[in-house]
């Protein structure tokens, strides 16, 4: 996502068979708290719906409770956690059903 000539916001994503996987969502420091995470996020569920994925999911670290917090708002709910082998941070995948909204 842009603002003007500036980068502010991006995420990579792909389809599996019955879902999207979103993932590396970021924005610059400087843009939070304005809306473009969620924009990003809307963005991207219309594209899955337009692909007739109609789930979305996310992959997110326990030790960042603000995206949690984030995804959480915008209808995404855990459905597995794990654990880094290291042992080092678990994280959470979540998913939002897209043809429910």
């Amino acid at each position: 996502m842009w603002n003007g000539q500036t980068p502010v916001g991006s995420a990579q994503y792909y389809f599996s068979e019955d879902f999207m996987y979103i993932g590396r969502v970021a924005v610059i420091t400087e843009a939070r708290g304005i809306g473009i995470g969620k924009k990003i996020m809307n963005f991207l569920e219309e594209k899955a719906l337009e692909h007739a994925i109609a789930e979305a999911r996310i992959e997110v670290r326990l030790s960042v409770p603000q995206n949690i917090e984030f995804y959480s708002k915008l209808n995404y709910k855990v459905i597995e956690e794990h654990e880094y082998p290291q042992g080092t941070d678990r994280w959470y995948v979540m998913k939002k059903n897209l043809s429910v909204q």
